[in-house]
């Protein structure tokens, strides 16, 4: 269950059930919108506006470990316990990229200008740094 609340008043202005629960929320402000990483291993992007679930990511087959837009919020990065990041698609709905690794990924974030994805993986030390195709052609 998602609550929206009136930080003035206190008051709750809307309540969104998923039917499961919520082990992570990632906003991007910019866009009002906002990623929910679930237990039944489904990323759900909801409106801040309509109060909606917009978009339903399947794919993952392990816990979700994080969560990332990139910076204009077409793209959503998640990361599972499964070994796996894929890169979801906001307008078309479609997963567009995916990578595997030896360990999972504990922790990810794009950088602010687009050209990387940082990654950082559990039992391992360092920071893995990964070019973005996209950004340069």
């Amino acid at each position: 269950t998602v609550r929206f609340w009136d930080f003035l008043t206190h008051r709750l202005l809307h309540t969104l059930e998923i039917g499961t629960p919520v082990g992570q929320l990632v906003m991007s402000r910019d866009a009002g919108l906002f990623s929910l990483a679930c237990d039944d291993l489904v990323v759900r992007v909801v409106d801040l506006v309509t109060k909606r679930v917009i978009r339903t990511f399947k794919g993952h087959s392990a816990s979700i470990s994080d969560m990332c837009f990139s910076n204009d919020a077409r793209w959503l990065f998640t990361a599972s316990a499964d070994t796996s990041v894929r890169v979801w698609d906001l307008p078309t709905a479609r997963c567009i990229d995916w990578m595997e690794f030896e360990q999972p990924v504990a922790s990810l974030t794009f950088s602010p200008t687009g050209e990387y994805l940082a990654t950082a993986h559990s039992n391992s030390v360092g920071i893995c740094l990964w070019v973005n195709r996209a950004y340069f052609g």
